[in-house]
């Protein structure tokens, strides 16, 4: 697919990894976990790198102006993971496991009208 998604007049969904940018032929699970406004804002927030699930829930609650329940946050986030957005790793530091929040993959989107519907 290399760095342009090709215009093929239906909505393509693509999600870059390590190999490459993909064509998603379910793309569903991915729009529905990227329809709540706090996943949509978590997924930005890793935009410039991984953060600590903490890190998460604070600048959540900076951004927000609103005390966040870790157990609210924990939900969204596994909503991510399921739909291959973002993935959590156990990481111990000095003798105290944190989780590592990360991207798993970028989105790109590009629809296009219809030939048969255009006006």
């Amino acid at each position: 697919m290399g760095g342009r998604i090709e215009k093929t007049g239906k909505p393509v969904l693509a999600l870059k990894r390590d190999d490459g940018w993909k064509e998603v032929s379910e793309p569903y699970a991915i729009f529905r976990a990227l329809q709540h406004p706090l996943r949509r804002q978590m997924y930005e927030l890793l935009d410039d790198g991984p953060l600590f699930q903490s890190e998460l829930v604070r600048s959540l609650e900076r951004s927000t102006g609103k005390r966040m329940d870790v157990s609210r946050v924990l939900h969204h986030l596994r909503i991510l993971e399921r739909a291959g957005l973002v993935y959590r790793k156990d990481v111990k530091e000095g003798g105290v496991r944190k989780v590592l929040v990360s991207r798993r993959a970028d989105i790109r989107v590009q629809i296009y009208r219809r030939p048969d519907l255009a006006v």
